[in-house]
């Protein structure tokens, strides 16, 4: 299979999926990311909130306490490295390319400039999981709603 040919499958698999359609019209998401996001999250329910999903890709701080010391660390990398690797580019794209009217890049630079931006590129993919939860949690026209309770 060619590169090319390649290409168009992916694309026609993203074109299919509405979760992935919806992901990609975030600034700096594009095909890869969101099959990516839209695979490893598959299904919403085993998740009880979206601040949940951000820890399932080891995009959560470490934490060290011990006593009267209380040290937060670097993001704790345990998980999928390739979701986590997707939306560090991602958001890479977002904060080096220009994107207009963006308020996820306007906060992400707002990051930047407190605190850097190597750190507001990790800060990204820490916040974007719980902020795109919502759009993976669309269920497919097709398939049975749920009875209320």
């Amino acid at each position: 299979m060619s590169c090319a040919a390649l290409s168009v499958a992916v694309r026609a698999m993203a074109r299919k999926d509405e979760r992935a359609r919806r992901l990609m019209t975030t600034p700096g998401v594009g095909v890869l990311v969101s099959l990516t996001f839209v695979s490893a999250i598959d299904e919403t329910e085993r998740f009880r909130s979206s601040r949940m999903v951000g820890a399932h890709f080891g995009l959560t701080p470490k934490k060290y306490q011990s006593g009267e010391t209380d040290y937060t660390g670097r993001i704790s990398k345990i998980g999928d490295v390739g979701v986590r690797t997707a939306l560090y580019e991602a958001a890479h794209v977002i904060l080096t390319r220009p994107v207009r009217g963006s308020d996820l890049k306007t906060w992400a630079l707002g990051v930047a400039k407190r605190a850097g931006m190597r750190k507001a590129t990790v800060a990204w993919p820490a916040s974007f999981p719980s902020c795109c939860i919502g759009c993976c949690a669309i269920k497919p026209t097709s398939s049975p709603t749920r009875p209320r309770r």
